[in-house]
């Protein structure tokens, strides 16, 4: 294996992760791309564009990870969504407490970065509460106790948790073959629901369907955490194993944009 330049590597994330998320802040406050958003809208007001944006990237990154992972580019066997042990507690319990935190801080994580960057000083006082939250409950007291509750229930698969790894063990196909085919057909479906309506078609909403999606692909988050896999330093047990919420552990490993699960983990996830 060839010798890694550290230093080499941390400026190119540096500096990748600063325009790269220039850019996403662009897109979100152009396309009003809200998480809570969505939800908020189609159920209190029963109007569905902001959820046809959710799901046109959801969409979008499914069919972009299936590609990436078939040609090679990206390995998702290297994520922590794809272990074969499924804490389900947890990920109930934690997405739980992410949802009533997300409505009473008036928005995830990414639209609180959104609304910092506007001046707004309540989202500055969320943004410091759920850094600091987000880093107990990986390594701190939280971390502790998580691990001694809610991990304990869980469930160990003898494949991946990840539906391509399932398929190919039931069909006796490639993991590759399988992923590609999920990937097309279940993003496909998502995306042709989202532009069904014709009046879903203008530029915002093309913005918050593919724009999200591809800022956040090329993030230097995702070529620390998938290609420089290998000289990842060994945590702590309560660090390591898995975290209440993906949201959550999304928080503490890069820069506390919540909804960057959205596109990368369901597309890792698929």
């Amino acid at each position: 294996m060839p010798e890694i330049n550290i230093a080499a590597v941390t400026t190119t994330v540096l500096w990748s992760t600063f325009a790269i998320t220039l850019l996403l802040g662009v897109v979100m406050q152009k396309s009003r791309f809200c998480t809570m958003g969505a939800v908020s809208d189609w159920f209190i007001m029963g109007e569905t564009t902001r959820m046809r944006q959710w799901l046109m990237a959801m969409g979008v990154a499914i069919i972009g990870m299936a590609l990436f992972s078939y040609a090679g580019i990206l390995d998702t066997s290297k994520t922590f969504y794809t272990g074969a042990r499924l804490t389900w507690l947890s990920t109930i319990v934690g997405g739980t407490l992410f949802g009533f935190g997300m409505v009473l801080a008036s928005g995830c994580g990414s639209k609180t970065l959104v609304r910092m960057g506007a001046g707004s000083l309540k989202s500055l006082i969320v943004f410091l509460v759920m850094g600091l939250a987000s880093y107990m409950t990986l390594r701190g007291i939280l971390g502790v106790l998580r691990v001694s509750t809610v991990d304990t229930v869980f469930v160990t698969l003898s494949t991946p948790q990840d539906l391509p790894s399932i398929m190919a063990a039931q069909m006796g196909m490639t993991k590759a073959h399988a992923h590609l085919a999920l990937g097309l057909v279940l993003g496909s479906a998502l995306i042709t629901f989202a532009l069904v309506r014709r009046d879903f078609w203008n530029l915002n909403n093309f913005l918050a369907g593919f724009g999200v999606f591809w800022s956040r692909r090329w993030c230097a988050r995702d070529l620390v955490g998938l290609r420089f896999s290998g000289f990842r330093r060994r945590r702590p047990e309560y660090a390591r194993r898995s975290v209440c919420c993906n949201k959550f552990r999304a928080y503490g490993e890069s820069h506390f944009c919540g909804s960057l699960c959205l596109s990368h983990g369901v597309a890792d996830i698929f």
